[in-house]
């Protein structure tokens, strides 16, 4: 069984339930701080960031994908891939003199693909390299930003944001 922010419990059967982590964008300010307090009454660590994480709505963000990328900082090539190989992003094919300018990461049934300044993993230079733009697809069907459920655009912000922010391990 499952106890909610009322203390009220409820059973799960065997199969026709299943319990999983929402995402913080889908909760009010105020269930958020709940859920929040709740989990510091019963002494719960989460083992990742779930409700701490920052949220980016898509309200707070300029209407195109380049523009958001736009306000991305610019970080050294091999911050750049240690990050985002560490969350789960893979860098796209060598392209002309092998330079790589575009990565890409699946979450679900969605697909996001950034564009980025090239480079090459054996010659990283120190100039720092900026996303220019990004695209999302859903089952291969490109996506406008505006079809995004709140949690995708969150994390595809959240990630680009931490991939990119300068002077953060």
């Amino acid at each position: 069984e499952v106890v909610d922010l009322e203390d009220e419990t409820h059973p799960l059967s065997d199969d026709s339930h299943r319990v999983g982590v929402i995402h913080p964008s889908l909760l009010t300010a105020r269930e958020r701080e709940q859920w929040l307090a709740r989990f510091a009454d019963f002494e719960i660590i989460s083992g990742f960031e779930q409700l701490q994480r920052p949220i980016h709505r898509q309200q707070d963000w300029p209407a195109t994908s380049a523009e958001i990328a736009a306000e991305l900082e610019g970080v050294h090539p091999g911050t750049f891939m240690g990050r985002t190989e560490h969350m789960g992003w893979e860098l796209g094919p060598r392209e002309d003199a092998g330079l790589i300018s575009r990565s890409h990461r699946t979450l679900g049934p969605w697909r996001v693909t950034i564009t980025h300044d090239g480079f090459s993993p054996q010659w990283l230079e120190d100039a720092p390299i900026y996303i220019t733009d990004f695209a999302v697809s859903r089952h291969q069907q490109a996506q406008e930003l505006a079809q995004l459920p709140a949690p995708i655009f969150s994390e595809i912000v959240y990630e680009l944001s931490k991939a990119t922010r300068t002077g953060e391990a």
